[in-house]
C-alpha cells in the first residue's frame, strides 16, 4: 500500500529542526537537511543533488561507509535503501523498518561522531587561524 508521508508546507528552520527532532527516521534531500538528520542520531535515507561526473554517487557511498562503520552486513543494507532513494525507485519500506532497529546504534555512534568534530563556528574560527598563521 501506498504510505502517505504528508505535504509540508514552508517552514522557517527553526520550525524544520523541531519537526526533524520529533520524527523517529527522515528521508532528507540535500546537504543541509543532511547535517541536520544526522545530528538527531535518528535513521535517514539521504537523496542527494545529482552533480557533474556523478561526485553525488561518491559522497553518497562515503555517508553509508561512515554510517555503517565499515561493517560489510550494515553497509550492504544501508546501499540497498540509499542506492533507491536516491535513484528514485520504490523502496521496500518494510525491510527499510526492519533494519532500523538493527542500524540505530550506527547513526546514534555517527551523531556522537559529529558532535565531538566542535561546532561549525568553532570549526572555522580555526580554519582561518590555520591559513592566516
Amino acid at each position: 500500500s501506498k504510505q502517505d508521508f504528508g505535504y509540508f508546507a514552508s517552514m522557517v528552520l527553526s520550525e524544520y529542526e523541531e519537526l526533524l527532532w520529533l520524527c523517529d527516521q527522515h528521508l532528507v534531500r540535500g546537504e543541509d537537511s543532511l547535517s541536520r538528520a544526522v545530528l538527531t542520531g535518528k535513521p535517514f535515507l539521504w537523496q542527494a543533488y545529482p552533480q557533474e561526473n556523478h561526485r553525488h554517487i561518491k559522497k553518497i557511498h562515503a555517508l553509508i561507509h561512515q554510517i555503517s562503520q565499515q561493517e560489510v552486513t550494515e553497509e550492504n543494507m544501508l546501499r540497498t535503501h540509499f542506492e533507491s532513494f536516491n535513484q528514485k525507485r520504490s523502496i521496500n519500506w518494510p525491510l527499510w523498518q526492519k533494519e532500523q532497529n538493527h542500524l540505530a546504534r550506527n547513526y546514534k555512534e555517527l551523531q556522537k561522531r559529529v558532535i565531538a568534530l566542535g561546532s561549525q563556528e568553532m570549526l572555522l574560527n580555526e580554519f582561518i587561524l590555520q591559513k592566516c598563521l
